[in-house]
């Protein structure tokens, strides 16, 4: 996937996370910062290798994620998401 394709793909799924379209009073997709940034991190995320972690090379120590998506960004969406009813 090229990263237009991947934006593409998150921004969808950040809508859906956050219950929230991001229109403007015309209707029109405003995205704040904290969420092109969030997205940012998804793109740059979705190229490394999706279940590790982190590495120690020596002694060969690997730890894994346990949620496709880490904790800390699903965390800085907080202040964006709207409660369904």
């Amino acid at each position: 996937m090229t990263d237009a394709e991947l934006k593409t793909f998150y921004k969808n799924w950040i809508k859906d996370y956050c219950n929230n379209d991001f229109l403007d009073d015309e209707g029109n997709e405003n995205l704040p910062a904290g969420v092109e940034l969030v997205l940012d991190k998804l793109v740059d995320f979705h190229k490394q290798d999706l279940n590790v972690a982190s590495e120690k090379i020596a002694d060969l120590s690997v730890s894994y994620f346990q949620d496709q998506i880490p904790t800390r960004i699903k965390q800085m969406l907080d202040p964006y998401k709207k409660m369904k009813w």
